[in-house]
This record gives structure tokens, C-alpha cells and sequence, in this order.
């Protein structure tokens, strides 16, 4: 017979029921308890799928020893979690060396807190490098021995794009400062016709020799600065962007300007007189405006502006240039009464190709001057006023060194009693050479080709030879091995070679089988004086 349990007490049967109650709590809060467990490992799951569906490669490291990677790993480096489980990191690097290295700079970030950021190449399984990008944390920033997650991402095509990238904006910067090299040779081609236009006009008036001999020096240095833009170019082909300022010179800007303003008067006084108008130059230099440069590049800039200056007049107007120094800087002023530029246009005037003279202008100008000015640390600023003219003004740092006094010493005129051969397939070249060595040495022989050269040797004694390099047919280097070996056969002293070129030679960098025979490179043009100096070194 079933007993029945029978409470008499009020305070049992609250009791009981608290106990009850305390049951269905319990329940639910194991219910909850499963539920959260579930929706836990579902979210894990997840995160696993995640992790391994990832195409990065996730690796797990504690006390530096691989303890779980993902298949992404796998995918970008070959290795598997039984290739490296318990393994340390450097298993995976190709240089132990580099990756004590390497791993002290990770794990000192990742104590800091930093986020590691890092690019190398790691060990594949099967023996080649793999460029990765390298990010990680720690599992807990509060307790660094749970382990650290690094994550591996394949950089290899997107370095290889970057490489097509920077190709590309070499490419642009080429054709960019090939157009900045024919402005700036439109220019000096401008000056030297001008300049030959008007020693004819003096010359043919039997007047002013003075003037005559003035119009040639300005051709002379037209020719010069002409020369040391074709070597920037040069350099920029030996990737060499940046023209080092620790080779710089001490540049009188003040000189520079007004040396730049004679040089330019056909643009802004002939030209304009023929076309019946008329440009007024005012000139203000100051005192001690001396800069840290390279005299070639900064004449350039003032040209640039100076130009820009005049065709900015086209129906006449005032140009002026000024220099000042002052609080450490040094100021160069170009301003003319031109047409000025819309201040919608002032923001786009530095830009390579922005032109406002269709097609009269290659927008180089300013774009070239205004890397020139930025390499030598200066600064280049525009004011305008559309219809009322433009101001250019430009600051560089003032140079605080000593100033040296610097006197040019013409080369001693040496007397050879010597045989000269000068070779060059362009009969003008050979001509002038001659004519310049005339007074240094007294039988000078020409030849218009290596084959004709190789015959004037074979049949007369040569003590000096004088070749250039780019000739059709036989190239000044066959030359001077040819003239090398005849000399061994015939048993003969070989003659002191000289290799004349345009092309950007430097013996010091080339191969010195390629240049068997040569004993000294000049390149061209080159003047009077140093040739004669080169010569003289060498014959001594």
C-alpha cells in the first residue's frame, strides 16, 4: 500500500518548494548551459572553417614551436601540420642567420603590443623562396605565453605588378624628361640661332667686334649647358633620378640670373622688335645670394621662367628678375605684365604635359623647374592675376660656407713633335679637331673610318690616335683593338688611344676586355682647353 507524504508544517512545504523552484532553475540554466555549448561549437566550427578555408596562410606558435597551422599554410608554403609539428620557426626560413634576426624583431614587437607588419621570403617545402607579407598577434596581450598567431600572405604577384608599375611610371618619367630635354634644347637652339643671326649681321657690317665676339661666347655656353642636359639624361638612363647635392657647387644666383638674361635677350628684345612690340627688362641682384647647386640645373630654371615670362606677353609688356638674400634663404624673382593664369589653372601649373599654349607649349617647363628647385631643397611659389601678370618666386637655402675665390688657368701650350691620327665618320668633327691641335702638334692626319684609319696606321708611324666611338663598320673600340694588335705583331710600341664619344662611357665601369687598346675616354663636346689638358696628362 502506497504511504502518502504529508506535510504539516508550513515551513516544509515552503521549503519544498523552494526546492522546486531551485530544481526548474537549475533546469533551465543546464538548458541555457547546452544551448550556449552548442551555439559555442557551432561558432567554432565556423571559425575553423574560416580559418582553414582562409588563403592566407595561419599558423599557431607557442614557446616559438608550431603547435597548428591551416591548409591555407599549406597551399602558399607546402608544408603540412606532420612536416612541422613541435618544428621551431626557422625551420621554415632560409637563413638561420637572418631569421635570429628576423624573429627577435617579431617577438620584441609583439611584446610591445605592436602589431608585426613584415616582408621576406620564406622556405617552401620544396626548397625555393616564397616573398610573403608576415602579420601577427599574440592569442592573450595579456599573457604572451598562450602563443602567437602569425599570418602568411603569398606577395609574389603583387610584387611582380608592382615591379610592372614602377616600369611603367619609369617609362612615363622618360618620356617626360625627354620632352622636359627638347624644351629645354628648343631653347638653347633659340639662343645660339639668334646669337649667329645677329655676329652675321654685325660681321657683315664690319661693326662692333666686341659684340661679335659676345654673341659667340653665348653660343659657346649655350653649347656647354646644352652638353650637361644630354649627361642628366645620360644618368637618368644609369637610374640615376636624384643628382646628389653632397657634389654640389657654390652657385651666385645673382651671376646665374643675370648671365640667364643676356643669354635669352634675342627671346625677349629681338624677337619681339621684329614683331613690332616691344618686352622692357628690369633687373634688381642682390648681394650674396650664393646657393649650394648645380650651375646647369638652376640656369635651366631661370631660362624656364624667363621664356614663360615672354611668351606670356605676346603683344608686349615688362619682365623682371631679382634676386635677394635674406634670413637664410635666398630669393629669385621672375614677373612679368602678361596674360596671366586663371586662378582655377594656378593649382595644375606644375604638372608634366599642363600647358595653356596649346600646341606651342609641351607644359614641361615648370614641371621640370619645379623638381630642380624641390631636389635642392628649395621651394617655387606662383601668384597671378588673370589679365594682370604672374610672379614666380622661388627660395633657396643661402649656402654659409667659406667662399673660395676660383681662377680658371688655361692649359700650358705644349709643343709634341708627334704623329696624330683623329678618326670620326663625320668629316666637321675631324676638321675642327684638327684645327684645334694644329698649335700642339705639327703632322695631323685624318681618316673619315676605322678601315681607312687601319690603313693610314699600317702605312705610317702613329704616336697619338684619336678615335670615335659610334662609327659604322668598324666602332672606335674594334679600332683600338685592332691598332693593339698590329703593334704586338709589328713588335712596335702601341700609340696612346683615345676614345672620343657621345655615348655615356665610363671605363672605370666597363669591362676591361671591352676596352683592350683604349687608354683614356673623353666625352664629347668637349673644349679646346680640356682636350689639350687630357693630352697633356696622358703624353707626360
Amino acid at each position: 500500500m502506497q504511504k502518502k507524504f504529508v506535510l504539516n508544517d508550513e515551513n516544509q512545504r515552503r521549503r519544498l518548494q523552494e526546492y522546486i523552484f531551485g530544481l526548474e532553475e537549475a533546469s533551465e540554466t543546464v538548458e541555457a548551459l547546452s544551448s550556449e555549448h552548442q551555439s559555442l561549437k557551432h561558432s567554432m566550427e565556423i571559425l575553423m572553417a574560416v580559418l582553414e578555408g582562409s588563403l592566407h596562410g595561419i599558423i599557431l606558435l607557442r614557446d616559438n614551436k608550431f603547435v597548428w597551422l591551416n591548409e591555407g599554410f599549406t597551399k602558399v608554403l607546402g608544408w603540412e601540420f606532420a612536416d612541422l609539428s613541435g618544428a621551431e620557426l626557422e625551420r621554415i626560413f632560409p637563413d638561420q642567420n637572418e631569421c635570429k634576426r628576423v624573429q627577435k624583431h617579431i617577438f620584441s614587437d609583439l611584446q610591445e603590443d605592436k602589431t608585426v607588419n613584415w616582408n621576406y621570403d620564406f622556405l617552401h617545402k620544396d626548397g625555393h623562396r616564397v616573398a610573403c607579407s608576415l602579420t601577427g598577434r599574440p592569442v592573450d596581450d595579456s599573457d604572451f605565453s598562450k602563443g602567437v598567431v602569425l599570418v602568411f600572405s603569398d606577395i609574389t604577384e603583387k610584387l611582380k605588378a608592382e615591379e610592372l608599375l614602377l616600369q611603367n611610371e619609369r617609362t612615363k618619367a622618360i618620356l617626360e624628361l625627354s620632352n622636359g630635354v627638347a624644351h629645354n634644347f628648343n631653347n638653347l637652339l633659340q639662343v645660339i640661332m639668334g646669337n649667329c643671326q645677329l655676329a652675321q649681321t654685325k660681321i657683315k657690317s664690319f661693326s662692333s667686334p666686341e659684340q661679335i665676339l659676345n654673341h659667340l661666347d653665348q653660343i659657346m655656353d649655350s653649347a656647354r649647358y646644352g652638353s650637361e642636359t644630354v649627361k642628366r639624361l645620360q644618368n637618368f638612363s644609369r637610374h640615376k633620378w636624384e643628382t646628389p647635392l653632397g657634389s654640389s657647387l657654390v652657385v651666385d644666383l645673382s651671376e646665374m640670373a643675370d648671365h640667364a638674361a643676356l643669354m635669352t635677350k634675342p627671346l625677349w628684345q629681338s624677337t619681339p622688335q621684329k614683331h613690332g612690340f616691344t618686352i622692357s627688362l628690369s633687373t634688381e641682384f642682390g648681394d650674396l645670394c650664393v646657393i649650394s647647386g648645380h650651375k646647369n640645373e638652376i640656369f635651366e630654371v631661370i631660362i624656364n621662367l624667363i621664356k614663360n615670362a615672354v611668351e606670356a606677353m605676346p603683344k608686349g609688356g615688362d619682365l623682371f628678375i631679382r634676386t635677394l638674400a635674406n634670413d637664410g634663404q635666398v630669393l629669385l624673382e621672375v614677373k612679368d605684365t602678361g596674360t596671366g593664369i586663371k586662378k582655377e589653372n594656378l593649382p595644375k601649373v606644375f604638372q608634366p604635359f599642363w600647358t595653356t599654349k596649346a600646341f606651342i607649349g609641351t607644359g614641361m617647363g615648370l614641371a621640370s623647374s619645379y623638381g630642380i628647385v624641390q631636389r635642392h631643397q628649395g621651394t617655387i611659389n606662383i601668384t597671378s592675376q588673370y589679365g594682370n601678370g604672374t610672379s614666380v618666386v622661388i627660395s633657396f637655402p643661402q649656402f654659409t660656407g667659406k667662399l673660395q675665390e676660383t681662377q680658371s688657368v688655361e692649359p700650358e701650350l705644349k709643343t709634341h713633335h708627334l704623329n696624330v691620327l683623329l678618326i670620326d665618320d663625320l668629316e666637321p668633327v675631324t676638321d675642327s679637331l684638327k684645327e684645334m691641335l694644329s698649335e700642339s702638334f705639327g703632322n695631323i692626319l685624318t681618316a673619315n673610318s676605322g678601315h681607312e684609319g687601319i690603313e693610314i696606321f699600317n702605312s705610317k708611324r702613329i704616336d697619338l690616335i684619336l678615335c670615335d666611338l659610334g662609327m659604322p663598320g668598324f666602332s672606335g673600340i674594334q679600332m683600338a683593338n685592332r691598332v693593339e694588335d698590329i703593334s704586338r705583331e709589328k713588335g712596335v710600341v702601341k700609340p696612346k688611344f683615345v676614345l672620343l664619344t657621345g655615348w655615356d662611357v665610363h671605363p672605370e665601369a666597363s669591362d676591361a676586355k671591352i676596352l683592350k687598346g683604349v687608354d683614356k675616354v673623353l666625352q664629347k663636346p668637349i673644349t679646346q682647353s680640356r682636350l689639350l689638358e687630357e693630352i697633356n696628362s696622358l703624353l707626360d
